[in-house]
């Protein structure tokens, strides 16, 4: 999903995250060496619609940015974090009942991993 919203990504940062119950700030414009990218993603498709860049007064729309106050089901928000010049990598947001069939199902341990991990 993060390279579907940002195919030119090329590092190996990804996180995972229930959205916030309060929701999330989406602007994005260059900051003190900061920025958010952000992009929204169907979970079904993989189809994107990337966000562009907001919360400047060149923006058209004054100083203030964009806030997502809930995020649709089959949906998630995908944001690459550039920190003081630094990539803090991408983090996937989704809904809590979206977020459980993406995590990974339980394994079978086999005899000796039980033997090693002394399960």
């Amino acid at each position: 999903m993060a390279l579907a919203a940002f195919p030119s990504y090329a590092g190996k940062k990804f996180g995972v995250a229930p959205f916030p119950s309060h929701g999330k700030d989406l602007t994005s414009n260059w900051s003190g060496g900061s920025r958010d990218y952000f992009a929204l993603i169907s979970l079904s498709t993989l189809q994107t619609l990337p966000i562009p860049q907001n919360g400047t007064p060149f923006d058209g729309k004054g100083s203030g940015g964009l806030v997502l106050s809930a995020l649709p089901e089959g949906a998630a928000l995908v944001e690459h974090t550039i920190f003081s010049g630094k990539d803090l990598g991408v983090t996937v947001y989704v809904n809590s009942a979206d977020l459980a069939p993406l995590l990974p199902s339980p394994m079978e341990l086999t005899w000796g991993e039980k033997v090693v991990l002394k399960v």
